[in-house]
């Protein structure tokens, strides 16, 4: 059976569960192949897999259980106002920017690009959606450089969200160095209302460690949040690193202006390190992998609140991903 016939037929008993329950409230799952689209309810609007026309797969938009957008808009929806500037960040994404020597963060000419080759699986459960897929990583001429397997779990607790994000990638082509720099790597360009670049911005950013603001970049953290109001509504975003990630507790490229990234690699940018120190080799055919907790919450930041919601995350079961 095709990875896309059994997705189909995935779809189809997912499709059955959500009948059988009550509408308002079951998981609904939308795929749609050609336009590279799998699009997840919980209730109400949760966030949509992307890829069609785009450099990678991102997650668009990441939206609270009170329906509150928490990641920025543009470039994949024009705006008649707010933020544009780095194109290249699109709400939510995993990518790097050195692989091989190979750009896959920048979208600048003569980057990689990172492709989804199938969606083998879609399920649905009473708070949950759960979705793997299959990707390649291209550079400019379209060679492949290496492969990766993605679990994506979409969870609603009563009005808890939380996205847990699962990246296996394989040295499939040959070895692959992820090179020292801090342009990586598991990221979400956050809604302007939670940056707090100036002193006009509202919101507000704080790590596991008690540091805030700008003083979270670079630094060693076993989570990140940046909190703040969008529109009306106070909400916010966290990412949370688990302890099996290579150099956890992870360093932070994470910037007032709304950038909100998870990177253990950019030690010469982060910490001065000699060139070269945060890189990571992988031997040919062998994998690494990387998981992350991406919570949407409602209302201000609370630390001790994200401190056991990482616990939960550190002792639950991985790998979520199955290799096939």
């Amino acid at each position: 059976m095709t990875p896309l016939r059994r997705c189909w037929l995935l779809l189809l008993a997912a499709t059955a569960v959500a009948q059988t329950a009550d509408p308002g409230l079951a998981p609904r799952v939308r795929y749609a192949s050609l336009e590279g689209l799998v699009d997840v309810t919980i209730g109400t609007p949760f966030t949509a897999l992307r890829w069609a026309g785009l450099s990678r797969p991102v997650l668009w938009p990441l939206r609270t259980s009170k329906g509150v957008a928490v990641t920025r808009a543009w470039p994949l929806q024009e705006t008649a106002e707010g933020s544009k500037d780095h194109v290249h960040q699109k709400s939510l994404w995993f990518a790097h920017g050195d692989v091989n020597g190979i750009d896959f963060w920048s979208e600048a000419k003569g980057a990689g690009r990172i492709e989804v080759v199938s969606v083998d699986s879609l399920e649905t459960e009473p708070d949950a959606v759960r979705m793997q897929l299959q990707c390649r990583w291209l550079d400019a001429d379209g060679k492949v450089v290496c492969t990766d397997a993605r679990a994506i779990h979409c969870v609603q607790q009563g009005e808890q969200r939380y996205i847990d994000y699962e990246v296996e990638l394989c040295a499939s082509h040959g070895a692959l160095r992820l090179g020292d720099t801090k342009e990586g790597t598991m990221a979400l360009r956050v809604a302007d209302g939670l940056t707090f670049a100036t002193k006009a911005s509202t919101g507000s950013g704080l790590d596991s460690e008690g540091r805030q603001g700008a003083e979270i970049w670079g630094k060693a953290a076993r989570w990140v949040a940046f909190g703040g109001k969008v529109g009306d509504a106070e909400a916010g975003v966290a990412l949370l690193d688990h302890p099996s990630n290579p150099r956890h507790p992870t360093t932070w490229h994470a910037r007032p202006y709304g950038l909100l990234a998870a990177n253990p690699f950019g030690l010469h940018d982060f910490t001065k390190a000699p060139p070269g120190s945060g890189e990571l080799q992988i031997a040919v055919g062998t994998r690494v992998a990387f998981s992350y907790r991406i919570v949407l919450f409602d209302g201000s930041i609370f630390a001790r609140d994200l401190d056991r919601h990482w616990q939960r995350f550190a002792a639950a079961p991985r790998p979520l991903v199955v290799v096939r």
